[in-house]
């Protein structure tokens, strides 16, 4: 069974284009990114032009694994889900960003399946990719995130790019009752703390020259943060369940968007300048 995540339709460009061709790949790669470039500084507000590079990106990901599926002669894709995970899974990457990818396949499913994922992970990196991936089976996914605070928030905002839907679901809906919900207060702790660690770490903002856009305090981990608490109490990583649940007031809640709109251009920006 083959579905795309989110009813996603591959675009005529991506139909045209070689997949086969590393070079073609790679020259289809930078243009994706140069339109990131265009669109700055336009009326495109910059979470949208994120959201318009993690549809392209989608795209180019999907045709390549159709292909070394294709080429390993796999026909059936049940229990096979590819998730996009952590910046990838919000639709937020940036030009230079890793692409954050979980496979999960079942010990069962055979060599041929291993061998066309292990294919696929090294198109992504001769592509030109900073692949960040793993290739678990639904037990290992579980047992990690129980064990791991930063891969279980990777997982909170994770999203179907190609495979089983049906297996999808049912990892989502064991991982909010094992690792989320059921130990929610534990997992907010756990969260809470490694954030204040990386502001220790990370040193006061305001009197660095260069501070980090994403890990330094008021960075974009703080949103994240929000994000991942939202979700172990609510069910809804979007801030808006703060709204409704009265954690948040109306006036927070659009400086925070403003925040997020703000941090996310100069992240765009400083991908697209330094080529990072």
């Amino acid at each position: 069974m083959f579905l795309k995540g989110e009813n996603l339709a591959l675009s005529d460009v991506i139909t045209e284009l070689n997949v086969s061709d590393i070079a073609a790949r790679r020259e289809h790669l930078s243009e994706l990114r140069d339109g990131v470039r265009q669109r700055l500084g336009t009326d495109v507000p910059p979470t949208e032009i994120c959201g318009w590079f993690s549809d392209r990106m989608d795209e180019l990901l999907i045709a390549m694994l159709q292909r070394s599926l294709e080429q390993h002669s796999i026909t059936n894709t049940a229990g096979l889900v590819v998730s996009c995970v952590g910046g990838n899974g919000r639709r937020r990457p940036a030009p230079g960003s890793d692409v954050d990818l979980l496979l999960v396949s079942e010990e069962s499913a055979g060599d041929e399946l291993a061998d066309a994922l292990k294919s696929f992970v090294r198109d992504c990196w001769d592509t030109g990719m900073d692949l960040g991936h793993s290739i678990r089976t639904t037990a290992d996914v579980i047992r990690f995130a129980m064990d791991d605070t930063q891969f279980a928030t990777s997982l909170i905002d994770m999203r179907l790019l190609f495979g089983d839907q049906e297996a999808y679901d049912a990892l989502r809906e064991r991982l909010g009752r094992r690792v989320f919900r059921d130990r929610s207060e534990h997992f907010v702790a756990r969260c809470v703390a490694a954030r204040r660690e990386e502001w220790m770490a990370s040193g006061d903002s305001v009197n660095q020259l260069e501070p980090d856009v994403k890990k330094s305090p008021g960075g974009l981990r703080d949103l994240h943060l929000l994000r991942w608490i939202a979700y172990a109490r609510y069910g809804d990583a979007e801030p808006t369940s703060l709204l409704e649940s009265e954690s948040l007031r109306i006036q927070e809640l659009a400086s925070l968007q403003m925040a997020d709109e703000f941090l996310t251009e100069l992240r765009l920006e400083l991908h697209c300048r330094t080529g990072m």
